[in-house]
């Protein structure tokens, strides 16, 4: 497998630019081996129920939102094969052989399928066809305020809700596109701000939310894990915006009222997962299992 050290590479940069706690928090399950194999059983059962179905690859992978879900997932599988002491097992090798096929299916028109340095999903026509359709707004002053605000509105949310899970798979970036002129397009993409099958509420008025950004005179690198580096100050370098809300694009009047809703969604969430004692818990089991004490 010699894709594996492309994607143990592109792995190491993203943990390179995350907060262990604060970007990726622990899900305390995945301490113990058991879950390990469960992670193995369900992907092996994936995998079979595909295959005796006749869906290919080609076709399970465009059902994925981004290539994050997968990454993240094979991620899981490489360590789960460790932890379990099964790494050298038919079933472990079947279940990472899979998910290398949906990430390389998932990124068809890009040799950057890992992840070291953009997350593209879109080949050059479809991009080119976005651009032209979309509203786009000149960014200046208090609108690059809104843009900002929104944006991590939506990401606060996206956390307050899936932070137990790994909200990556509902929250990634799509990027960075090359526009003709040397601009630079990213898609940030909010899959599910009404995740009833995880939390019992409140949710947004809205499901879907994509946030397009264009940046001029800027180098832009998306890692593994969705981060956005770059040497500019992106601030400065946004020049366009544009937000489209379960398939409708939204006027920028509208945009504070969304942060607005989200930011107290998040808050009143957050509140939520405080009364549960989560933070306190997630940090005893880390030091039960890393030093055998508590703290």
């Amino acid at each position: 497998m010699q894709w594996l050290n492309e994607f143990l590479t592109a792995y190491s940069r993203a943990v390179t630019n995350s907060g262990e706690s604060a970007w990726f928090p622990f899900s305390t399950y995945r301490f113990y081996p058991l879950h390990y194999d469960l992670d193995l059983k369900r992907w092996d059962h994936v995998s079979a129920t595909a295959k005796r179905k006749g869906a290919t690859p080609q076709a399970l992978a465009t059902t994925i939102a981004g290539p994050l879900t997968i990454r993240t997932d094979l991620h899981f599988a490489l360590h789960a094969g460790k932890v379990a002491n099964e790494w050298e097992a038919e079933r472990t090798k079947r279940v990472i052989e899979f998910l290398h096929e949906l990430c390389q299916y998932r990124c068809p028109i890009n040799e950057d399928r890992y992840g070291l340095y953009s997350a593209q999903i879109h080949n050059r026509d479809e991009i080119q066809a976005l651009v032209q359709n979309t509203p786009w707004y000149a960014i200046a002053n208090q609108r690059a305020r809104s843009v900002g605000n929104l944006i991590m509105a939506a990401i606060h949310t996206a956390y307050a809700y899936y932070c137990d899970f790994c909200y990556l798979q509902w929250f990634e970036v799509l990027g960075p596109y090359n526009l003709p002129d040397g601009r630079k397009l990213i898609i940030r993409r909010f899959s599910n701000f009404q995740p009833t099958e995880v939390w019992p509420g409140p949710f947004a008025s809205f499901r879907s939310l994509d946030i397009l950004t264009v940046y001029r005179q800027a180098d832009i690198v998306v890692d593994q894990w969705s981060h956005i580096t770059s040497k500019e100050n992106l601030a400065e370098c946004l020049e366009s915006a544009a937000v489209l809300m379960d398939g409708a694009w939204v006027e920028p009047e509208q945009w504070e009222k969304i942060m607005v809703e989200l930011g107290q969604i998040a808050a009143n969430v957050q509140n939520q997962w405080r009364a549960l004692d989560f933070e306190q818990r997630k940090q005893g089991t880390t030091f039960k299992v890393r030093y055998g004490t508590n703290y």
